[in-house]
């Protein structure tokens, strides 16, 4: 694992940013992340009730409550999760440390989590056991991890790394690394995809979609961070060829054996 470092710590970084944010419109990238890796797992699952480690402004938690799907959101910022509440009360939200899940053993058929066990400086392996705890058997999980390549290097080397006041800011993890953190706590990992949430080359202003150089955040986290054609067409097929180094993350389908796929 390789440690990214930043001016802020990665919890103040998350208060900062939910506190200066307004609530999610429902995520609409159904073809973007993290939408299409959440509605496979989803997809894959069992049927019952999902869970969100890290839900922030609410793009997943909306889309899935909008669609009549059973979902509890949990996120350690406060603020984010009181926006929420305020924005539409029926909104199943908890205010919780991923570490600490203040719920029953066994409740969940789906548990999604983007954002969330690499942005933890301690107790990563505590945060995955509280997700296989709380998933049901036979129930899936999504798990995302930053990876530990080239893409990242150079992302960090562009956003600098704090300075004389440098601290923790994102674990990086290589794919084995995060496939024994998952195996460790009882997963049984059964599928692993290359991710690319904003590319490098986003921040390049003509790389960017035409309908995407001035919006908002909240119209580019409901859409998903799109390139130009020309530039995407290359991503992905970069994405295809070569998913290790392009990724920006590792997202992985895992399950809780039991149920119909086996003994406890």
């Amino acid at each position: 694992m390789r440690k990214s470092l930043r001016a802020r710590r990665a919890d103040q970084y998350w208060i900062d940013r939910w506190t200066a944010t307004s609530v999610d419109a429902p995520a609409a990238g159904v073809d973007r992340y993290p939408l299409i890796y959440a509605n496979k797992a989803v997809d894959t699952g069992p049927a019952g009730e999902l869970l969100e480690l890290g839900c922030g402004p609410g793009r997943l938690l909306r889309y899935y409550h909008s669609e009549g799907i059973p979902i509890v959101g949990v996120d350690n910022v406060s603020i984010a999760i009181s926006k929420l509440r305020e924005a539409d009360p029926s909104l199943n939200v908890v205010n919780a440390d991923a570490r600490a899940l203040p719920f029953a053993d066994r409740r969940f058929a789906v548990v999604l989590c983007f954002g969330v066990f690499h942005s933890l400086e301690v107790e990563v392996e505590k945060a995955v056991s509280e997700a296989f705890r709380v998933l049901r058997p036979g129930g899936v999980m999504c798990a995302e991890f930053r990876a530990d390549n080239v893409h990242n290097l150079l992302i960090d080397l562009y956003k600098g790394q704090g300075g004389a006041n440098a601290t923790f800011h994102k674990w990086n993890f290589r794919a084995s690394e995060a496939q024994a953190l998952l195996e460790g706590a009882g997963f049984q990992v059964f599928k692993r995809e290359g991710a690319v949430n904003m590319p490098i080359l986003y921040h390049v202003p003509f790389l960017r979609h035409a309908s995407q150089r001035k919006q908002d955040e909240h119209a580019l986290r409901a859409s998903g961070y799109k390139l130009n054609p020309v530039a995407d067409w290359a991503v992905s097929n970069l994405l295809r060829l070569m998913p290790d180094i392009v990724c920006n993350e590792h997202i992985f389908f895992c399950r809780r054996p039991g149920g119909e796929h086996g003994a406890t």
